[in-house]
């Protein structure tokens, strides 16, 4: 790579760089020696003792910067230890464990085709590492630690060879306590390696463009493929991609002949990776169709937020932050519009990643694509614009705004991951199976809803107990995800779940309800429904009310329930995390008696002790 350095510093040897732009990594490497050489034309001796002296600083510059890396990349390890949750995984990452635990990699591949909604490669890394390092949840949990921790010296490499040492140190260091960096890095999901494979995609892109090799072109191949294979959402980054390429050569001053060089290789490369797409094509074709979130009106003001809410990577940080980034942005803008070159990296990461943005606005009238976690494989791009536009902003006459953007960003970051820290938690689910395991007789029926949950609840639950299952008959691992609307909104399946309610009251088999608290806080907000549903709603707000009309059933046949378990404590995200309570319908339960409203003392002291 030392070599792609230099090629980058000769258009602009001759001349002295601006003053309001810091020298490019590369000029300012080899600055030293190229002055020294001149210097000593008339004396040999004076020369020889500078070129030592050169060679000293640079083995201490590169010791440094192997220290400051090493430094972040320990402290991003510890943050994202530190942060690991104390409560039991969520249903996405339930569903993830029990895909890849499938008999066969054939069993695997056909589940993704036919129930789910993302390509096959981090299942297919998370099953080779199981293979090697068994499949608990300490291990799943484990890869997507270290990719997150090497995502670190991952940013300071691009930083460094796409902007400068500056703008490299910022990122490597704010990158290390991001909050959604760190969430996802202790996730059992693809969302860890998404944003590297990104980031390392648009920076190779850069390099293909600048440079014109062909082993680079084919590393560029080689991570997009992997990218793309990685989840569905990666389509929108390549979108934005060719868009970037778009601006870069209508903003280029290279010749016509370095030009066609560059688009030769731009479309050789988007050939190859369709050619290496093209086996999964009908199998992604066929999730389009029968998964994903449903439509949705995405308005320019919700494009942007989302822009900005990566932009800071789901910091919380207030509108006056986002006004300096924007000011940052136009600094940034402007001072590197002075050097060409560097400005192409800053259109591959900042435009890119906009475009990007903005095409998954746009397809969200189809289906919505504004997800956060998958707005997040541009966050680290979008991350390196704005650790720029911080140091540019810092060599100008807005440089004591540009530290206090900075120290305002870093401890908002900081405060977050302590936050994180004291209550790391994202799901009871290990507990709720317990509280139930604990009391389950023989002839009781389980019944979880939404049906969704169901994968986390029975990763922890060992007894092979009798369960009410809905929409889906027969659990017995990963959710079907295809078509979920229509299987809701199903009259005849929801009939025969509400039969074998009433069968179970008959035979006075009690039920314990597994309930998502969500679900229940939005049935509040869905007091009055169709009484025939339409497939065409949105799925979640299908199964909340089907969670009420459930309610309503075993409440008809058994009367109030009893609240076996509920916690306390807060999750990470409301919104997202999953919070379940457990409800017993007890026909044989005398209510006529007090009972003490603490659920706690409902249940035996060796439980409420393990609650």
């Amino acid at each position: 790579m030392d070599s792609l350095n230099m090629d980058r510093s000769l258009p602009s040897i001759s001349s002295s760089p601006p003053a309001s732009i810091e020298t490019t990594p590369s000029r300012r490497f080899f600055r030293d020696e190229s002055d020294s050489a001149d210097s000593t034309r008339g004396d040999q001796k004076s020369g020889r003792f500078r070129d030592r002296v050169n060679r000293f600083m640079a083995r201490r510059s590169i010791a440094l910067q192997i220290g400051f890396v090493s430094l972040c990349t320990a402290i991003a390890a510890a943050v994202r230890f530190a942060t690991l949750s104390l409560g039991g995984i969520s249903r996405d990452e339930a569903q993830m464990i029990w895909i890849v635990r499938a008999e066969s990699w054939r069993e695997m591949i056909r589940f993704l085709v036919e129930h789910e909604s993302h390509p096959p490669f981090y299942y297919a890394l998370l099953r080779i590492w199981f293979q090697l390092f068994g499949d608990s949840e300490r291990s799943a949990v484990s890869l997507s630690l270290l990719i997150g921790v090497v995502l670190v010296p991952i940013m300071y490499y691009v930083g460094v060879r796409m902007f400068s040492h500056r703008t490299a140190a910022i990122a490597c260091l704010l990158t290390a306590f991001a909050p959604a960096l760190v969430e996802f890095s202790t996730r059992v999901r693809p969302y860890a390696l998404f944003p590297l494979l990104c980031v390392s995609s648009h920076y190779l892109l850069w390099i293909g463009l600048r440079d014109r090799r062909a082993r680079v072109w084919s590393a560029y191949v080689v991570v997009t493929t992997a990218f793309i294979y990685t989840h569905n959402w990666s389509w929108m980054a390549i979108a934005g991609q060719w868009i970037a390429v778009g601006c870069v050569f209508a903003y280029s001053t290279d010749s016509k002949r370095e030009r066609i060089a560059s688009i030769i290789g731009f479309l050789a490369a988007q050939t190859a990776i369709a050619v290496a797409y093209l086996p999964w094509a009908p199998s992604f074709l066929r999730q389009a169709s029968h998964a994903g979130y449903g439509p949705s009106r995405p308005n320019l003001g919700q494009a942007v937020s989302s822009f900005f809410e990566v932009a800071v990577l789901d910091a919380g940080v207030s509108v006056p932050y986002l006004v300096a980034v924007l000011l940052g942005l136009a600094i940034a803008v402007r001072g590197e519009s002075k050097d060409r070159r560097d400005a192409e990296a800053l259109l591959i990461a900042g435009a890119g990643s906009a475009a990007a943005i903005a095409a998954a606005t746009i397809l969200s009238i189809k289906s919505y694509l504004l997800v956060p976690h998958c707005i997040l494989a541009v966050g680290p791009s979008i991350f390196l614009v704005v650790c720029r536009s911080i140091d540019v902003a810092a060599r100008s006459r807005y440089a004591k705004f540009a530290v206090l953007v900075a120290a305002i960003v870093g401890l908002q970051f900081v405060r977050l991951d302590l936050a994180a820290a004291r209550r790391p938690f994202k799901s009871n689910e290990a507990e709720a199976a317990k509280a139930i395991a604990d009391r389950i007789e023989p002839n009781d029926r389980i019944l979880v809803q939404p049906q969704w949950n169901a994968s986390s609840f029975f990763y922890y639950y060992p007894i092979d107990a009798q369960k009410i299952d809905y929409p889906v008959v027969d659990f017995r691992g990963p959710i079907y995800y295809d078509d979920t609307a229509s299987r809701l909104a199903d009259e005849q399946a929801f009939e025969a779940l509400l039969t074998r309610i009433d069968d179970a009251a008959r035979s006075r088999a009690r039920i314990w309800f597994v309930v998502d608290s969500i679900a229940e806080r939005r049935i509040m907000k869905i007091a009055e429904y169709p009484a025939k549903l339409d497939a065409k709603m949105d799925f979640v707000d299908l199964a909340t009310i089907r969670v009420d009309q459930i309610r309503r059933r075993l409440t008809e046949r058994y009367g109030p329930p009893r609240l076996i378990h509920r916690t306390n404590r807060v999750p990470l995200h409301p919104q997202t995390d999953e919070i379940q309570q457990v409800w017993l319908f007890d026909l044989d339960f005398d209510r006529s008696a007090t009972v003490d409203e603490n659920p706690r003392r409902l249940i035996r002291p060796s439980i409420a002790n393990a609650l």
